[in-house]
């Protein structure tokens, strides 16, 4: 079972940003330590028992069985864990650079995405939805910066709830939420899981 921990925060000034995010990730990442496995540590601790892999993936150095993975964005943070390796990323939709797409998109997903370009609101957040896919895909593996966004695709059938990922990469699953209408999480696993995810919101 996958279960993440969810909390939002009040705008803070440019310059706050990263540390509170940052703070507020390793609060429930330690809040999910002690629920779920009985794990006690606290905040100014957690880092001094996390280690990284060799492409920076953390990790618990003492309980390796325990995979969690941390994203944030403006005004949202998210900690997710499972019993096997997962990459999670959140994003809030807004507008973004059009050089972006080259970089980011397939072909296909280019032209998937152009079927939304009179409405700019639908443009951007089908945008956001395949950008979390890939790089939930990237934090899964492990893989960082070393995996070009382009050497996967995604075909997204908005129709049904939740969403159904159709991935160019086989062996993997994945499952998307729209959370507070403009905020896009995108899980990845290496297996398939027989229940959605479990959300746990941090007031």
């Amino acid at each position: 079972m996958v279960t993440i921990y969810l909390k939002t925060y009040d705008p803070c000034p440019p310059g706050e940003k990263y540390n509170t995010e940052h703070n507020l990730g390793r609060s429930l990442l330690v809040k999910g330590l002690y629920e779920l496995y009985h794990i006690s540590t606290d905040t100014d601790a957690i880092d001094t028992r996390l280690e990284k892999t060799r492409r920076g993936k953390p990790f618990l150095k003492d309980y390796p069985h325990i995979h969690f993975n941390i994203s944030h964005c403006s005004g949202m943070v998210a900690c997710g864990f499972s019993s096997g390796p997962l990459g999670l990323d959140l994003e809030k939709v807004k507008d973004f650079k059009p050089a972006i797409l080259r970089k980011a998109l397939t072909r296909k997903e280019a032209q998937d995405l152009n079927q939304f370009k009179s409405d700019p609101w639908q443009y951007n957040e089908y945008f956001f939805r395949l950008w979390t896919l890939k790089e939930s895909l990237i934090k899964q593996s492990g893989a960082g910066l070393s995996m070009p966004l382009t050497d996967v695709g995604f075909k997204l059938d908005l129709s049904q709830e939740p969403v159904k990922i159709h991935c160019s990469r086989p062996g993997l699953y994945f499952y998307q939420q729209l959370i507070l209408k403009d905020y896009i999480l995108s899980l990845c696993l290496e297996h398939h899981e027989d229940r959605p995810p479990v959300f746990v919101v941090d007031h």
